[in-house]
């Protein structure tokens, strides 16, 4: 088994489990904290906060992103049943909005975090291994492919016919797969690496206001979706399959972009 197959299997399952989890942590407050709008806007963008932390995360530490980091991976095998035993606490007097926040902070910062640097990972480790020159993007396709069939399954299957201690234990073993999925992808890339000529150094002169570009075209298709959803579960109320859709939309997008295949005539897009 190649390690580019293994690669894909890993960010496929790493953004499915993480988009399991968005839904699932949705119906874990629902009865604590009802159903308003806020609920959701408040968790979404909790989320989209980890996953940019995660991005940070990766860029500041991309060349030490070796065994101690798998270290950190195992550590939620740990730390979830022990906050599963505690429990969520009901909103206190003050803005649910911040007990929201340290709830979901304190239960699923961690394991949600760690998911969230999967795909950055993975590129990480396809190209310092010996992938004859394949370009790392497609897995960028992979994992918005399981982004999206982990929120069309959990619709379509996980809510419907298991209750919400199954559901966590099907992901619970779902991370244990996750696992043992970047053991061994890191054990191939490290047995397998790269043969870089001394001689060839990658250029690093980018214009200031091309990376500002890059900035601001990246976040506008996450804010642009933050605020559809905000609208949405504002005026239908937090509707599983109505507030999917702008996600949905989103992913799709990323899987057109970066798949192998040109599902869009550049004719079309320009």
């Amino acid at each position: 088994m190649s390690i580019s197959f293994r690669l894909h299997c890993f960010v496929f399952l790493g953004a499915f489990l993480l988009f399991t989890m968005e839904p699932l942590v949705a119906r874990m407050v629902l009865p604590l904290y009802g159903g308003s709008f806020h609920v959701w806007s408040t968790t979404i963008t909790f989320f989209q906060g980890i996953l940019f932390i995660g991005y940070v995360y990766c860029h500041i530490f991309a060349k030490r992103l070796g065994g101690w980091h798998l270290a950190l991976v195992v550590t939620p095998l740990v730390w979830l049943p022990l906050v599963n035993w505690i429990g969520l606490a009901p909103p206190g007097d003050g803005d649910p909005a911040w007990s929201l926040l340290f709830q979901l902070t304190l239960h699923i910062a961690l394991p949600f975090g760690i998911l969230a640097t999967t795909s950055v990972i993975a590129q990480s480790w396809f190209t310092r291994s010996d992938t004859s020159g394949s370009s790392p993007y497609p897995l960028y396709a992979s994992s918005n492919a399981g982004s999206l069939l982990a929120l069309l399954a959990y619709i379509a299957l996980w809510e419907p016919l298991f209750g919400l201690r199954v559901q966590r234990s099907l992901w619970y073993v779902g991370y244990l797969v996750y696992v043992v999925l970047a053991w061994r992808c890191w054990r191939m890339a490290a047995s397998n690496p790269k043969k870089v000529d001394p001689a060839i150094r990658p250029s690093s002169d980018i214009k200031g206001s091309i990376l500002v570009s890059w900035l601001l075209l990246s976040a506008l298709p996450s804010a642009f979706m933050l605020a559809v959803s905000n609208v949405i579960t504002l005026e239908l109320g937090s509707v599983p399959l109505v507030w999917v859709l702008p996600l949905v939309l989103y992913l799709l997008s990323y899987v057109f972009t970066f798949g192998r295949r040109q599902w869009i005539s550049p004719t079309l897009l320009h």
